[in-house]
C-alpha cells in the first residue's frame, strides 16, 4: 500500500506538471491522466466507481493515439496494463470486479478499435467467467459478438472460430436449446479432436460438454410426464453408462491441461456431481 500512495503521489505530480506545461491534450499527460485512473481503479469498490473513470481512461487513450509515432504502441501498452487488472481479480477470485472491468476494458478496446482480434478475445474470456458463473443470457450475448468478430477475422474452420462457436453451444446447453447445443458441441468436438487430438483440454471440454447434454436430454426424458418408451428403457442404462464415462474422459482430459482449479475445471465438476446425483436419485425412486 506504502508503494501504491507513492506512485499515486508520483504520476499525480507528473500529470500536473505535464498538463501545465503541455496542455491537457497533449500525448504525455494523456498518458499520465490514464495510469492515474487506472490506479484508482485498485480501490474501486462497485460498478459505478469503475464506470466512473470511464471518461479519463478514453481521453488518455485518445490523447496517445495522437503520438504520430508511438501511438498504437502506447495504447496497446496502456490496454494490457489494464487486462492486468482484470487478471488479478481473476486469480484472486473477486469475480464481480473482475466482471465490471471486463465490462469497462470492453468499452474501451471497442472505442480504440472496434473488430479487432484483441476485443473478440475479451469478449470470449468475459463470456466464459459468465458461463461459469451461471449468468447464461449475458454469456450467449458476448459470446455472439465475439464469434461474429471472429468470422470477419478468422476463416470458419480455424481454431479460433470454433472456440467460440463452442462456448455458444455450452451456455445453448444451460438455457435449454439442447437441440441446437447438440449440434454446436458434436461439431466442436469432432474439430478439436481431430485438430489437437484426444488429450488436449479444449477437446477434453468438448467432450464433457457433449457428454453432459447428452445426458440432460436423458433426465429430461425420464423426468418428463411421458417418460420413456418401452423400447428406449431397455437401451437407457448403457447409453447413459457411456455418456458418464464420455464425462469422465473429457474431465480427465481437462484437469490434466488446464489445471484442478481453473474455472471450467470447477464448473463441470459441480455439473458432473448433480447430474451424478439426479441419476441416482431416479434410480432410488424406481
Amino acid at each position: 500500500m506504502g508503494q501504491y500512495q507513492e506512485a499515486k503521489e508520483f504520476i499525480t505530480d507528473s500529470y500536473e506538471g505535464l498538463r501545465s506545461a503541455l496542455g491537457e491534450a497533449s500525448q504525455v499527460a494523456g498518458e499520465s491522466q490514464y495510469y492515474l485512473a487506472l490506479m484508482t481503479l485498485l480501490a474501486a469498490d462497485s460498478e459505478e466507481a469503475v464506470t466512473q473513470t470511464d471518461p479519463l481512461l478514453m481521453q488518455g487513450v485518445r490523447n496517445m493515439r495522437s503520438n504520430a509515432g508511438a501511438g498504437p504502441l502506447l495504447v496497446q501498452a496502456a490496454l494490457r496494463e489494464h487486462n492486468r487488472l482484470v487478471d488479478n481479480e481473476l486469480t484472486s477470485e473477486s469475480w464481480d470486479k473482475a466482471a465490471w472491468l471486463f465490462r469497462q476494458e470492453i468499452r474501451l478496446r471497442n472505442g480504440v478499435d472496434p473488430g479487432s482480434e484483441d476485443l473478440s478475445l475479451l469478449l470470449y474470456q468475459f463470456a466464459t467467467l459468465q458461463y461459469t458463473r451461471g449468468l447464461y443470457d449475458e454469456a450467449e450475448a458476448l459470446t455472439q459478438f465475439s464469434l461474429d468478430i471472429a468470422r470477419s477475422v478468422y476463416k470458419h474452420d480455424e481454431n479460433q472460430t470454433m472456440l467460440r462457436r463452442h462456448r455458444l453451444g455450452t451456455v445453448l446447453d444451460c438455457k435449454g436449446n439442447a437441440e441446437e447445443a447438440s449440434k454446436i458441441l458434436t461439431e466442436s468436438f469432432n474439430h478439436f479432436d481431430k485438430r489437437l487430438g484426444p488429450k488436449n483440454p479444449l477437446t477434453g471440454e468438448a467432450q464433457f460438454a457433449l457428454g453432459l447434454s447428452g445426458m440432460r436430454r436423458m433426465l429430461h426424458a425420464r423426468q418428463s410426464k411421458e417418460g420413456l418408451d418401452p423400447y428406449s428403457k431397455v437401451l437407457a442404462p448403457k447409453q447413459e453408462q457411456n455418456l458418464m464415462q464420455q464425462m469422465q474422459k473429457g474431465l480427465q482430459a481437462m484437469q490434466a491441461g488446464f489445471g484442478a482449479d481453473h474455472m471450467l475445471v470447477k464448473k463441470a465438476l459441480t455439473d458432473y456431481d448433480l447430474t451424478a446425483s439426479a441419476m441416482r436419485g431416479l434410480q432410488t425412486s424406481r
